[in-house]
Order: C-alpha cells, then sequence, then structure tokens
C-alpha cells in the first residue's frame, strides 16, 4: 500500500523533470537481453543522434554491455535511475518497467511488444488468472494496484493491419499511436553482428533441427510438459533420424526445461538470449497458441500444432482472438503424443510443400508487403 502510494508520488514529480529528446533507455521482460527492445538498442548503440542506454536488473549484463562498448546501468543504481529520470524515450518489449515504471511520466513510450496477438493479451484477456487485472469493475483501484499496466504508449509497431487493430484493442489505444512497421528482431536478426549469440552445441551441426516452443501456460500446476510428451520415445526417434530438438519454454516457465532436456538431441535454448538467427534454418516448428511460428513464416518454415491441452487451455487460460479461428491452415493440428510422433514418422510435416498456400496466406495476413523497418518508423516519428 505504501509503496504504491510512494510510487505514485514519485511518477507525478517525475513529469515535472526536464527530459533529453535525443536520449533513449531501453529494457526487457525478465531482465533479459533479447527480442526487439535488444535489436532497436544494438541499431541504435553508438548512433551520432542517439544517445541509447540499455537498463536492466542484471548486474551481470549490465558489465557485459559496458565490456562490449555498449552503455547500460543497474535500474536500481543511482545513474540507472538519473537516466530513466532524463530520458526523453523509452523502449521495452514488454512494460514499461521492463526500464522504471516510476520515472517515466513525461517521456516517450514505445512498446515494441513481443509478440504477434494470437491469443488475447491485455484489457482484451476475457479469462484465465490475468483476467483480473484488466477487468473494467473498480478501474481505479486496478489502475492503483497494477499502476504499469495502465500506461498507455505513445507508439507501438504493427506489421500489418490484422496485428494493428488487436494492438490497439488490447492496449486502449487511438488509432494514429500504432504504426505500420518491421519488429527489430526479424529486422536485423540475419544480420550476425546483431544477433550475438553462441553457438549450438557441435552435435546439431548437419543435423536436421526442430524447434519445440510451447507457449506460456498461466495458471498451469507443476510442470505441464513431463506428461505431455513422451521424452525417452522422442529422443529415440531423433537419434534414429539424425535430428535435434531445440527446446525453448517460454522465459516465464523456463527453469522446467531442465527436467525436460536430459536426454539425448534434445537441446535446452530455453536460456539462449534469443532463437531469431536460427529460424531461417530450422526444418520444423513445433508449438501450439504461440505467436513464434508467425516470425518463421518469413522463412517458410513449416509448422505442425500440438495442443494436448485446448479444452484447458481455451477454458482457464487464455482464449484466441476470434478471428484466428478463420485463419488458413498453416500446419497441421494433433492433441495427443502418439498422433504427433507418427506425423514425425511420416515425415509430411517437414515437406515445404505441405501447407505452403496456408503458410503464405497467412504471412500476408500478419506481414504487410513493403514494411519500413522498425528504426525509419521511429526516427520519423521522433524527428531522429
Amino acid at each position: 500500500m505504501w509503496r504504491n502510494i510512494l510510487g505514485k508520488l514519485i511518477y507525478f514529480i517525475s513529469g515535472w523533470v526536464p527530459r533529453q529528446s535525443h536520449k533513449a533507455v531501453f529494457g526487457c521482460y525478465r531482465d533479459l537481453f533479447t527480442d526487439n527492445s535488444k535489436y532497436l538498442f544494438l541499431h541504435y548503440s553508438g548512433a551520432p543522434r542517439v544517445r541509447a542506454i540499455w537498463i536492466s536488473g542484471d548486474e551481470y549484463l549490465v558489465e557485459r554491455l559496458n565490456q562490449e562498448g555498449h552503455e547500460a546501468y543497474h535500474r536500481g543504481s543511482w545513474r540507472g535511475r538519473w537516466h530513466a529520470l532524463t530520458a526523453g524515450v523509452y523502449c521495452y518489449s514488454s512494460y514499461v518497467g521492463d526500464i522504471n515504471q516510476w520515472l517515466c511520466r513525461g517521456a516517450f513510450l514505445v512498446n515494441l511488444w513481443h509478440g504477434s496477438p494470437l491469443k488475447e493479451i491485455e484489457f482484451d484477456i476475457s479469462n484465465g488468472p490475468l483476467a483480473d487485472r484488466y477487468r473494467r469493475t473498480h478501474p481505479g483501484m486496478r489502475a492503483w494496484r497494477y499502476h504499469q499496466l495502465y500506461l498507455k504508449p505513445d507508439l507501438m509497431l504493427a506489421p500489418s493491419f490484422r496485428v494493428a487493430d488487436c494492438f490497439r484493442s488490447a492496449f486502449r489505444l487511438p488509432e494514429h499511436r500504432v504504426r505500420i512497421g518491421g519488429y527489430p528482431r526479424t529486422d536485423f536478426a540475419d544480420s550476425p553482428e546483431m544477433a550475438a549469440n553462441p553457438p549450438l552445441p557441435a552435435f546439431c551441426n548437419g543435423r536436421r533441427r526442430i524447434l519445440y516452443a510451447p507457449s506460456w501456460r498461466d495458471g498451469a500446476n507443476g510442470n505441464p510438459y513431463l506428461e505431455a510428451l513422451d521424452w525417452p520415445r522422442l529422443s529415440d526417434w531423433l537419434v534414429e533420424n539424425d535430428s535435434v530438438l531445440l527446446l525453448r519454454l517460454h522465459p516465464n516457465e523456463r527453469e522446467m526445461a531442465r527436467d525436460l532436456a536430459k536426454y539425448p538431441f534434445i537441446v535446452d535454448i530455453s536460456h539462449r538470449e534469443d532463437i531469431y538467427d536460427l529460424l531461417p534454418d530450422l526444418a520444423l516448428v513445433i508449438t501450439d497458441y504461440s505467436s513464434l511460428y508467425i516470425d518463421g513464416l518469413l522463412f517458410d518454415v513449416p509448422v505442425l500444432f500440438y495442443r494436448f491441452d485446448h479444452a484447458w487451455y481455451a477454458s482457464d487460460c487464455r482464449k484466441a482472438y476470434a478471428y484466428s479461428r478463420d485463419l488458413p491452415a498453416a500446419g497441421r493440428v494433433v492433441g495427443d503424443f502418439e498422433t504427433l510422433l507418427a506425423e514425425l514418422q511420416r515425415g509430411y510435416c517437414f515437406d515445404r510443400n505441405q501447407n505452403r498456400t496456408g503458410r503464405a496466406a497467412q504471412r500476408n495476413q500478419f506481414w504487410q508487403p513493403g514494411l519500413p523497418r522498425a528504426f525509419e518508423v521511429i526516427d520519423r516519428q521522433l524527428g531522429w
């Protein structure tokens, strides 16, 4: 209670402090260095017209970035707070608290977000454990308790009109605050100097790469993936078919991967900073409700949807947007492990000609042809 009162007071006072229009602070969810804010920061870092500063609660990341020639500060340090207080622009991939939610009043907020909306997000969430934060009953009390969720960004980027409509609804934004533009993570992921990710284990080289990237199951008890797949049998199939499974769990669940990646040819990449540099070389993406496959559409990667808990997810976790039910099929949907393994054994899911028309149709819905790059839209908006 008292923390919120003090925070609100600091937030109000922060709006009186003069801000530097060419100073931009960047941050990312869970103090990671990944996703859209990472790639936009790397683009602006060292640029003559912008002072780009990374803010994080991870002291080791701050030290590393400084050693690499960037400018970074710990969120709790006096310098981190000073730059958060005086920066004219905030760029983040989730919430303004990725940088500092109490010192941002008066700054231009750029929410780059971290996915394309297939399932309901933010104020569109109608069920599940997150819905209570956004329900319109007693909005004043909810805004008091969930301060940063109720701070509207000044700019969001959407790669298509479909995505823009969802963002406007989910974040309660007027039309002019959502601009059509690319995502930094896909604008720059093909640039080796921008990705700078560690290589995969040597045994992955030359083998067929399959990515398993399920969505976050907010509200799930225990580790839902232990029973969802028969990991020993899957590992045996991978060994026999010269394939590797790259396991990528959501950042909120990545510790669960330790229970799953103890079998041969199953590689946990949940702690890898990002995976966008891996997308062009994937033979298959296995997912469920995650929008990661939408990024893969840019590289025409085949998709297999494994929805082992569809009824529970829709009723107790998160509903999908209505439009998603009418999307052309980008890949086959399976609901149990035996069917999933049979699909892998038949091998049709690896054939890029299968569902290619559906993938192309979805790509056109999610990725507007001739997209301007993210920094072009931001430069134009801010006069940089």
